[in-house]
């Protein structure tokens, strides 16, 4: 096997490990906010309706949004009506 071939299988490899763990670390850090989220929320005594992952422009937090921010839009209930928070993670 020539060295050039050697070094493209290595990088190639390295490539595709460093992509499988950010994806991977992207998944644990949704997770990780969607539970923040439904235990402060049950923590008050409400009910998570939906989490939705939304674009900072449509958020209260459009001119304060930071790159590495992801922030959620989150519907939640209690006593029968239905309210809306946000949740700025980082």
């Amino acid at each position: 096997m020539s060295r050039n071939k050697l070094v493209l299988i290595v990088v190639s490899i390295f490539v595709a490990i460093i992509a499988t763990l950010l994806i991977t670390g992207f998944f644990v850090l949704e997770r990780k906010h969607k539970n923040e989220i439904t235990r402060v929320i049950e923590s008050k005594g409400a009910i998570v309706v939906h989490i939705a992952k939304i674009n900072a422009e449509d958020s209260p937090f459009s001119n304060q949004n930071g790159k590495d921010n992801i922030i959620y839009k989150v519907t939640y209930a209690i006593d029968n009506l239905t309210h809306i928070a946000w949740y700025r993670g980082v």
